[in-house]
Formats: C-alpha cells, structure tokens, sequence
C-alpha cells in the first residue's frame, strides 16, 4: 500500500441464502463451496495476502459453523453474531471498531480472487469516503447497478434494474472500502442498507465515492443458476489443485478440459464426465455418465447411473441404475434408492430418502375440497350431474329456514358458459331466487352480491383450465369456512333424487340483473365523491392493454369523470395494466402493485371526499394503520381487493394532490409484503401453537391464523386446507422479508 493505514476487515456472512435452498438447509450461505472451497474460506484467504489488522465476521445463521472456520484463520480473526438482522450497512456498523482509518467491507455471496491490496491503495489514493468496487456482467438485472463519470466519481446507483432501466453492466460486487466518516453515518442498532440508504445519503452530500472495476474473476452465487454457473466458471479457469485430463484418460475415465475432478475422488473405469465438478471425496462407480453436473463432497454415485445437468449436495448417496434427469437439486444427506429415476427439476429437501417408483403411496382427499378461500375446483371429465348437484348444495347450506328462499348472485365468465346451465338447474332444484348476472368479471359480482343483499354469490370461471366456482359472501369476499364445510358435507352424501327433482316451475323466481351497468354507475359515483364533484380536470392516464374488457370499462368511467384516457405510452403518464388477474400501475420504469397503491390512497384519505373502507380481515398491517378511522367491516368499499375501485382512486388522489405516482410512493412507508407457502409434514396444530408461545403471538380471534411481531417485522401463519402453511411476511424491504419467511419456516421445522 502507498500509504500506512490502519484498516479492520468485515466480513457480512449472517444471511439465510433463502434462493440457495435446499443447499443452504444444512448450512449458512458463506458455507457453500465453489469446487472444494467455501465462499467463506476463499474471502480469508484473500484477506490473509493483504494488509489487515483485523477480521471481524458478522453471523447470524447457523453462526456456531462460520465460527468454527473463523477458529481456524488465526487469533486476528473473530465472530461477532447479530441477534437481529440489521441490514447490510447496520451489520457492518455492529461490527465496526474505533481506532482504525479504513473498513474493508466483503459479502459472504461472492467468490472472487481480486488482490485486495491494489483496491485499498485505490481508495487511500483517492481519500475517498468510499470505494465500490464493480465486475462486469451479461445480465445486470439480478445485482445492483453503479454509474461513474471518466474519473470514477459514482454518479447514481440503480437496484436490480429492469432491462428498461439498465443503463450499466458494472454491478456491485458487495465489495467496499469505507471512511470512518462513512462509518459514523450509520445509525447505531438500526436496519441500514448501504444501497438504499447509505450511499445514496453520502451522495446527496457529495461525498468522494469512487468506483473501481476490479481486474479478475468474480461471481455472485445468490441463487441455484449463479451457484452452479460459478462452478462452471471456476472449473473452466482452474489449472491446478485437478486431475489432468490426460491421467483421466490413461485411467479410462472420459472427460474432457472444461471439468474438475478432486484428486481425493475415487473414479471407476469406463465413466464419462463431461463440463462437470467432482468435488473430493466423492465416488462414481463404474458405467456412469455425469454430463454438466456438480457433484459435491462426499458423494456417491452408484454403478450404471446417469446424471445430466443437475447440482448434488454433500455426502448424497445415489444408487445404483439410476436416472437424475435436468434440472435437479439434491440437498445434502439426500439418499436415493436404486433404479429411482428423478423427474426433470425436482428439488429434494436435505435427508431426504426416496424410493423406487413402484415403493411409492400416495394420498388422496376428497376431489372437491376448496382450493383457496370460497374457491372450489372441479375435474375436467366431471358430469353435469355433478355440477347441478354441487349447485344444490350451495343453496341448501344458506337455508336458514324452511321458508327462506336463498338468494344467489350468478356471474359467468366467457370461458365458463358451458357449465351455466348445470349451476342454474342445481338452484332452481332447491327452489332459491337466481340473480342472473351474465357475463361479466368476478369484482363487478362481489359488488352486486353485496349491494343486492344477496346470501351468496356464485362465479363461475376456468382455473388451471379446470372448471371452478368462486363463492363470495353477502360482505362481498369468500365465505366462511363453516359454509364451506356445510357444502362439502351435503355433497358427500349420497344424492336424495326426491330432493334433487324439479320443483313446481311456479316457485321458481330467475331475474335477470344489468350488473355490470349497476357496477359502472358505482364507480362513476365513487370517482365523484372521491373528488368532490370536481372532476379529474384532464388529468391524464393510460390503460393498456385497451381491448382487455375489464380494462375497457374503467377507461370509459375516468374519461366520464373527466380524465384524458389515452392507449400510447407516454413517458410521464401511468400506465393501468391487469396483469396475472392483478393490478398494476406502470410510471416510466417504476411498477406499483395492488398493496402499494391502495397505501397511497389511504395516506391522502384526508383530501379526498368522505368515503369508508373495507379492508378485510387479512390486509396487510401497513394498510391497516394507515386507514385509522376508515375502516369499517360492514359498509366499506373493498379498496384493496376490487381493482377498478383501487386504479379510480390512485388517478382521483393524484388529480387532487396534482403530484405524479413517483412522489406519492415516496410519501408512504418503506414495506414490501412477500407471502411463501411452506410444505412440512408435521402436526399443524400444534406447530401453531408452539410457534404463538415461542413469538408471542399477538392474535386477533377475528383474524385467520397467528400474527407475530418480530424485530424484523410482521409475520402471518395460515395452515394451509390439506398440508403445510402459508407464510406471509411485512418488512422494510424484501430480503428482509423473504429471511423471515426463512425464519419461521424453520422453526415450524424444528
């Protein structure tokens, strides 16, 4: 180095490695191995070659395993575990130590082999607050982007772009250099990242903060594909520390120079690698074929298999005769009996045994269980008996005396007409009052179901290209579980034909109903009250695709309210667009969901006219703090579950604040809500209540399942109808999100 300095080295190694599961069941990310080195060691053997005066790794998964490599790397090097996850920059600050001039600041998600020393001299050179140092990439989009001027001076950062947005193939490489000036910025005990808080702080500032692309090789292994594409990487580049392919060859073993074989690997005769990592330890019996394939420590693989594009764990035992076909992740300890042949892109969980085809069992519940919330899915062959049966029942559940004629809203949609007519004989068998709604989309019913004091609403459509049935209560959302339960008891009986025959055609009452002309007078109503009558006064809005009719219909209510609706992009103008059934609002390269969007709304209700809201029970907390006295469980607008009532309100709210989409996101709290569905085999009952006691539950009796509070942020638990649970997480942002996803799923697991 040109100039002494005193310099700490921190090492970030407490993440999940959520995208590198099932690897990461068994071990902390830092801990997964590029050929027969971990990430964790590569980064100490790096640091041992320049000039440091301490190594301070933060933990926090599985910390007692970095701790153990740690032990091993010399007295200068220590462990310091955060209880709480605090963010990249507020990780680095608890490890952080006064008396020193520098921080070499490296991330346990990259393998690289840069000379360290040249990128402190960098930075003492450039008496920079802060030095970023970048690699080149093919596809940025996974990692974040930085943007320097001819002198290296960083210019702006972008986080995970969208090819729309990419402006740059120099991305971070988590990689700094710091000032204690940088340093003392950082908010002690606080969650701080250095992309999304830090670095854009010190640049407002105008802080020196230089870029420096690094000359050598580096590789991000976040997920399955940059893992195994690293090992790809680091195979074709490693001379040494290999089997030559020449002595592979004088043993009859086929490979060729792009693969890695340990020299402490057993290989048979008469086994062909090809572009592949045998890691040491492992074994290939004879008559294999390993084609583009890691194979890590400790494995074995059994005479006459084949495996072709896949990544094996640790210590994975595969018989004999087996097939393991593309795409494949076997977590460690997995074992695999003889002649099993493993399906295209199957992922299996660490310790996982698995049997031969022909040993397997399987289960099944009763076809007609509701798929999700009111949500019933039938079978492509199923009768039109068995529709009209399933109709019968519906009407039967909602009698609440025997005089009450039940009253069901009907909407169909284009794709389910062919069943209309087995749904419509099943009500009229049970004498109920059929609201005929025609075609039309499945908010547009909840409305009419809901206004119309119907007892339940009925839309048939197409899921999965089976025929459904979406059942929505009088409130306008899914019925409750005990009707469902009603349902699926009465149509497991065994038909009574006396009470399934026709009735008297006099009793029979089936009106036609114009909902959708009722809905487009809601919302135009809605708009108008929204604004106070004043109209959208030409604020401008697009709606694309036009000729989606959902989409059509709500272009015709804002121009009605005065709004310049147009179907080109402009590149200031948002951009409405249902995409998956869902909504979005597009403003240059920013995308806003359904969560999102309602939050704004909520956050300027003081400006808007008087309206009341309905949330439901299971909307994310943010939305719930933010409606205050809004909310109202029997009379309010479904705001975040009708998607023409949520894009109405975004455009009014911008009209009446005249700010663009882009400052009223800005306005709101920082949160992303990420939901995973978890599939453990174990007693749902009882992890439910373990996991209350252990987080301290802060249930609502009203609300479906446990809601916990952790430092990190807020956590749902729903067990799920037949197995596993469903996980939904609020946090800051999404990997915080997504680890307490990781968190939770874990402790149902333990």
């Amino acid at each position: 180095m040109t100039q002494k300095s005193k310099v700490q080295a921190i090492v970030l190694a407490g993440g999940f490695g959520t995208r590198l599961s099932p690897l990461t069941d068994t071990k902390p990310k830092p801990l997964v191995r590029i050929l027969d080195k971990t990430v964790l060691e590569n980064v100490l053997d790096c640091l041992s070659l320049c000039d440091v005066e301490n190594i301070t790794v933060s933990t926090h998964y599985k910390s007692d395993m970095i701790a153990k490599i740690c032990r091993d790397f010399g007295t200068k090097t220590e462990c310091k575990r955060e209880l709480t996850p605090l963010g990249t920059a507020g990780g680095v600050k608890f490890c952080a130590k006064d008396g020193y001039d520098a921080y070499l600041v490296l991330s346990g998600d990259g393998f690289f082999d840069f000379d360290l020393g040249k990128i402190l001299d960098f930075h003492n050179q450039n008496h920079a607050d802060v030095t970023i140092v970048t690699s080149k990439t093919e596809d940025p989009t996974e990692f974040g982007t930085v943007v320097s001027d001819e002198d290296n001076n960083i210019v702006s950062f972008v986080e995970k772009p969208s090819w729309k947005r990419v402006i740059s193939q120099n991305v971070n490489t988590g990689i700094y250099v710091l000032s204690r000036y940088a340093i003392d910025r950082i908010p002690d005990n606080t969650v701080y990242d250095f992309s999304k808080n830090l670095f854009p702080k010190l640049l407002s500032e105008g802080r020196v903060m230089k870029e420096l692309r690094a000359d050598g090789s580096w590789c991000d292994i976040g997920s399955l594909d940059e893992y195994y594409n690293c090992n790809m990487k680091m195979a074709l580049s490693c001379q040494n520390g290999k089997l030559s392919h020449e002595s592979l060859q004088c043993e009859g073993i086929y490979t060729d120079t792009l693969s890695y074989v340990s020299p402490t690997s057993n290989i048979s005769r008469n086994v062909s690698i090809k572009k592949s990592v045998v890691c040491s330890g492992s074994i290939v019996a004879s008559d294999c074929d390993i084609s583009e394939t890691v194979v890590g420590q400790n494995t074995s693989i059994g005479k006459g298999s084949s495996v072709s594009r896949s990544i094996l764990g640790e210590r994975v035992s595969v018989g004999e005769n087996c097939i393991i076909n593309d795409g494949c992740v076997i977590g460690d300890g997995c074992r695999i009996a003889d002649g099993s042949v493993v399906a295209k892109n199957t992922r299996m969980r660490a310790e996982t045994v698995l049997y031969r085809e022909e040993d397997k069992m399987t289960f099944s519940n009763d076809r007609y269980i509701f798929k999700e919330d009111g949500l019933a899915v039938f079978e492509k062959n199923d009768t039109y008996e068995a529709f009209v049966k399933f109709a019968f029942c519906i009407s039967l559940s909602f009698k609440r005396s025997e005089n009450h004629k039940v009253r069901v809203a009907l909407g169909v949609s284009p794709l389910a007409y062919y069943i209309k007519n087995a749904f419509v004989s099943g009500f009229e068998r049970a004498s109920s009052v059929i609201f005929d709604c025609g075609e039309l989309y499945c908010d547009e019913l909840s409305y009419f179901t809901k206004s119309a004091s119907c007892d339940v609403g009925v839309y048939l459509d197409l899921t999965d290209g089976k025929p459904s049935a979406q059942l929505i209560s009088n409130k306008g959302f899914a019925i409750a579980d005990d009707d469902e339960r009603k349902i699926i008891k009465l149509y497991t009986l065994p038909s009574d034909e006396k009470s399934m025959a026709l009735p008297d055609i006099s009793s029979i009452k089936n009106v036609k109903i114009p909902a959708r002309e009722l809905y487009r007078a809601h919302l135009y109503s809605f708009g108008m009250t929204l604004l106070k009558n004043a109209g959208l006064r030409g604020q401008e809005v697009c709606i694309h695709p036009e000729n989606e009719r959902e989409l059509s219909e709500l272009a015709e209510t804002l121009s009605e309210l005065g709004g310049n609706v147009t179907t080109g992009v402009k590149q200031k103008t948002p951009v409405i667009t249902i995409s998956g059934g869902k909504l979005q609002i597009r403003c240059q390269t920013e995308i806003y969901d359904a969560v999102h969007l309602c939050a704004i709304v909520l956050k300027n209700a003081h400006l808007l006219g008087d309206f009341k809201v309905d949330l439901g029970q299971n909307a994310p907390d943010i939305l719930k703090k933010l409606s205050c006295d809004l909310a109202d469980n029997e009379n309010g607008i479904h705001l975040l579950d009708d998607k023409s009532l949520l894009a109405t309100a975004v455009i009014c709210t911008m009209s009446l604040t005249a700010k663009s989409l882009k400052s009223l996101i800005c306005e709101i709290p920082a949160f992303e809500v990420y939901t995973e569905e978890y599939l453990a085999d174990v007693n749902r009952a009882s992890t439910m209540e373990r996991l209350s006691k252990l987080y301290n539950d802060t249930r609502d009796s009203s609300l479906d399942g446990i809601h916990l509070s952790l430092a990190e942020g807020k956590v749902t638990v729903i067990p799920n109808r037949a197995k596993g649970f469903k996980i939904v997480a609020e946090a800051v942002n999404m990997e915080a999100a997504k680890e307490l996803c990781v968190k939770v799923g874990k402790a149902i697991k333990s």
